[in-house]
């Protein structure tokens, strides 16, 4: 049940009819079944649990022909704490207002699971007000992009980010990109009970361009 619970899953039975469409197996059959299965199926499992039911069919390709150049705040945040990018969130909405479409860039990664990124806006959005973070310029690069879109809430888009960057295996035809990849989002729905994110994953073509 914790585990079903930590995927987003509203039951255990739902949760077991999800597993066994995956696996081929309930949960406590898998459990008790030979341990190399652990080893074939690998520590993906759960994380594709977790995200399968939020993200829309496949992905569609998306060619960005110029940088995007945006503007907001760089900051820090545990990969496991959801509030330190709630916190980054609100102060982007106080500072811009919460009527934009927001864009987080992944930064790099620092000791003890914590990350750098960037939450910006477009850069020709004026600002509101004064805050205490600092405004910076930042830009989405220009490129080949799969993009996915999440439906779920903000705790499980994380599950989503994290199954992107560790285990997805883009289809032979393109494969992932030396860039950052971005989730974009409206402001305002932050809070939602449903938040809707396009996941911008950098990719590039296989073959020649």
């Amino acid at each position: 049940l914790s585990v079903a619970l930590r995927c987003q899953y509203g039951s255990q039975a739902a949760f077991t009819r999800a597993f066994k469409s995956y696996i081929g197996a309930s949960p406590a059959a898998y459990r008790d079944g030979a341990e190399h299965h652990l080893t074939e199926v690998g520590p993906a499992t759960v994380l594709e649990l977790c995200h399968r039911d939020n993200l829309e069919g496949t992905p569609r390709l998306h060619w960005q022909h110029e940088a995007r150049p945006l503007i907001g705040i760089w900051g820090e945040a545990d990969l496991g704490c959801l509030e330190d990018f709630t916190r980054q969130q609100d102060a982007l909405a106080a500072r811009f207002g919460d009527q934009v479409e927001a864009v987080g860039l992944g930064g790099a990664m620092l000791p003890g699971g914590r990350i750098t990124f960037f939450l910006g806006v477009d850069a020709s959005t004026p600002p509101r007000s004064d805050g205490p973070d600092e405004i910076v310029a930042a830009s989405l690069p220009a490129g080949l992009y799969a993009i996915f879109t999440h439906h779920g809430t903000s705790a499980s888009v994380r599950h989503s980010i994290s199954y992107f960057a560790q285990t997805w295996k883009p289809p032979d035809s393109i494969r992932k990109a030396d860039r950052p990849s971005a989730e974009v989002f409206q402001l305002r729905d932050r809070r939602a009970e449903s938040l809707a994110v396009s996941l911008w994953i950098a990719v590039h073509r296989s073959g020649p361009e």
